[in-house]
């Protein structure tokens, strides 16, 4: 089992800049691809925002699918509000990210020649 404190990542108690949340996030995903237990350790933690969640927790399931996240992933040592505040973060990320799949899956199945063309014109770009 791997821990991830997040403050020995962020250097402060303060959790709220972006930049830090990007720091915990390539440590979360770092651990998540090398180990099948990963606790997300909040002790210590003074004042935590919902962007920086959103940075740190909920782009995870722009990467890894829910249920890995829910077998894999444990916080602990989090306040009553910064849990709810958490559970919120998560819902709205797991919505957003199967609302982005969902609507790719649409144009691959009813727009196939569409998307090609994007392809096409993505490549000319580069």
């Amino acid at each position: 089992m791997n821990i991830i404190r997040i403050v020995d990542i962020v250097g402060s108690p303060d959790c709220t800049v972006p930049e830090d949340a990007r720091k915990v996030l390539q440590a979360i995903t770092n651990a998540l691809r090398e180990t099948q237990q990963v606790t997300i350790s909040f002790s210590g933690v003074e004042d935590l925002t919902p962007r920086f969640l959103i940075v740190a927790i909920g782009q995870l399931y722009s990467e890894f699918p829910r249920a890995e996240l829910k077998a894999k992933l444990r916080v602990v040592e989090i306040s009553q509000d910064d849990l709810a505040l958490l559970k919120r973060v998560v819902e709205r990320a797991r919505e957003f990210f199967l609302t982005k799949s969902s609507k790719l899956d649409e144009i691959i199945r009813d727009e196939p020649e569409l998307l090609v063309e994007k392809l096409r014109q993505y490549q000319l770009e580069m």
